[in-house]
């Protein structure tokens, strides 16, 4: 199944210019529009065609994909980890959850 991920990136990053030099005046339908393809964007593109969307379209404004995700210089959030257990540090998905939202100052939206 990673390769099958990987291989639907690496042909988001093939196709993400040819969206965006191509999109003038054409009238294109899709199943899901995705806006952005930094990580978010990408693993939302990824998870739609594992869920067997037909038609999905990633837009993206800059000349590479990435997104923010390219300028992150930290980590990446994460909960129950290997290393967490290793070093005894207790965390869980639900521990996480309530720090993200902290972070956001409580604002969600839900579908």
């Amino acid at each position: 199944m990673k390769k099958k991920a990987l291989a639907l990136v690496m042909s988001a990053l093939i196709l993400v210019p040819s969206i965006l030099v191509g999109c003038g005046g054409k009238k294109e339908t899709a199943d899901i529009v995705i806006i952005g393809a930094g990580g978010a964007g990408l693993s939302a593109a990824v998870q739609a065609k594992q869920d067997g969307v037909e038609k999905v379209v990633l837009l993206e404004k800059m000349p590479m994909v990435g997104g923010n995700t390219n300028r992150a210089t930290g980590g990446l959030n994460a909960a129950e980890t290997e290393q967490q257990k290793a070093k005894g540090i207790e965390d869980s998905i639900e521990i996480m959850y309530e720090d993200t939202m902290k972070g956001g100052y409580e604002k969600i939206i839900q579908n």
